[in-house]
């Protein structure tokens, strides 16, 4: 478990996007997926689109799994995003985090699927067990 000093942004940036070389894999990509058992608030994948969106070489569609078990009401989503900045900041996160708020389905289990950037990337949210919503993931993926 790694806690950055900086907080919950600077870590989402080194340890999920950077560490993970997430650019790199979707470089020159027609369509990339990322998936993120534990989804929590959002936070890495705000970055993701952030990282995205400023990428030149990036795929053409971004397609974001987060899987998460035990999901926040919308009202809570909203409280952790403003503590932690992300929803009052004029760039790419603060856009996509009013966005996902804005979005955010019912925490009733099940796929949720959610459009940012023009529908360029999706998120596709899966509430409940990992192991059973994975399986109903697979089937909504483009090309299966």
């Amino acid at each position: 478990v790694f806690k950055s000093r900086r907080g919950a942004r600077d870590e989402a940036r080194q340890v999920f996007v950077q560490a993970a070389r997430v650019t790199d894999g979707w470089a020159g990509c027609d369509a990339y997926t990322v998936l993120e058992l534990g989804f929590g608030l959002g936070v890495n994948f705000l970055h993701t689109v952030e990282a995205w969106q400023r990428d030149p070489r990036r795929s053409r569609r971004l397609f974001y799994v987060g899987v998460e078990a035990h999901p926040v009401s919308c009202g809570d989503l909203v409280k952790a995003l403003q503590a932690l900045d992300c929803l009052d900041l004029p760039d790419e996160v603060g856009r996509a985090a009013q966005q996902l708020a804005a979005q955010w389905p019912m925490a009733l289990p099940g796929i949720h699927r959610l459009e940012f950037c023009e529908g360029r990337v999706q998120l596709l949210l899966a509430f409940g067990d990992a192991a059973a919503m994975l399986r109903d993931v697979v089937n909504l993926m483009p090309g299966h």
